[in-house]
């Protein structure tokens, strides 16, 4: 990668740290106004509810597929600029999550439980990079999101769901930033890296959360299990392990969680390579849950209703 001039040069790595700072609940871009050709921060909804249809994020982006990454499940969420004249399509660069840090007052609580608004959202936030079309003229703009996905024809699908976004653009009157020719400003590789992989999300009996957990569940053919994990939660207090059986496309994950916080967990894959048809992308229901086991904080067994499938996110 070409390392970019002007004001574009690390453009990530001054914009991190302010999506970090102010991104948590906010729908204003960073910065509030920009330039023809630069680049912004959008933060979105939680992950969670990123519309009111239940529809998931979609994650793929430039920086992504620059290093063969393809959000084949779930699509790409398009960013346009538009003022009821005129209308411009943003490049999305990359598009992640946001947690608290361990330090922050969420990340103390360790979960949703300590406030009542995240209790139904979650502690997860989306977060948009994007390039401002160099051709946009001066003026305040809505944005409009959308979802698509590429199809094996060539082409794209429209997915279900417009996401409504609250926030507005400016854009000033100042020359266009100088043309990066599709490079960003130093090796994007790191970057690449906070691709977050599609999910099945599952919820554990409530009644009570229990303290450990060994759950055995079976996934269709095609995909690959990455890992599992404590979902909406930061897991400091909870121990996770998985194994996984290739052979006979079985996860079991285990869950030690003396402090009875963890009501969510999820199981991260892979999908083969695409483009894929709609049919062959894996659904909830195409995972099965084979045998599950609670126990209380004395190890005693817990008469627990079973878990329930959420969905892939």
């Amino acid at each position: 990668m070409k390392l970019a001039v002007g004001r574009r040069t690390a453009w990530l790595a001054c914009l991190l740290p302010a999506i970090v700072v102010t991104s948590a609940c906010s729908y204003e871009p960073i910065p509030l106004s920009a330039a023809p050709g630069s680049t912004i921060a959008l933060p979105l909804h939680a992950e969670v509810v990123l519309d009111l249809q239940g529809n998931p994020a979609g994650y793929e982006g430039e920086i992504y597929r620059q290093h063969g990454q393809f959000d084949d499940q779930r699509g790409e969420l398009v960013f346009t600029l538009s003022n009821g004249t005129d209308a411009f399509e943003m490049t999305t660069r990359m598009v992640t999550r946001l947690q608290p840090d361990p330090a922050s007052r969420a990340g103390i609580e360790n979960d949703a439980s300590g406030h009542s608004v995240l209790q139904f959202v979650g502690i997860s936030q989306v977060m948009a990079v994007l390039d401002v079309p160099a051709a946009a003229t001066p003026g305040l703009y809505e944005i409009q999101v959308t979802r698509r996905r590429r199809d094996p024809a060539g082409g794209y699908e429209t997915l279900p769901g417009e996401i409504g976004y609250p926030g507005q653009l400016q854009v000033l009157d100042v020359p266009p930033e100088p043309p990066t020719s599709g490079e960003i400003a130093g090796d994007s590789s790191p970057v690449a890296r906070l691709y977050p992989h599609p999910k099945l999300v599952f919820e554990l009996p409530t009644a009570p959360l229990p303290s450990a957990a060994r759950i055995e569940l079976s996934y269709p053919e095609g995909i690959t299990p990455l890992t599992a994990f404590e979902e909406q939660h930061l897991g400091r207090g909870s121990i996770v392990r998985w194994n996984d059986d290739a052979l006979n496309r079985t996860v079991t994950i285990h869950l030690v969680d003396p402090d009875a916080t963890v009501s969510q967990l999820a199981v991260a894959f892979e999908l083969p390579a695409g483009p894929l048809d709609a049919a062959e992308l894996p659904s909830a229901s195409d995972f099965a849950v084979l045998t599950e086991s609670y126990y209380d904080g004395d190890g005693a067994p817990l008469a627990a209703a079973g878990l329930t499938l959420l969905g892939i996110r």
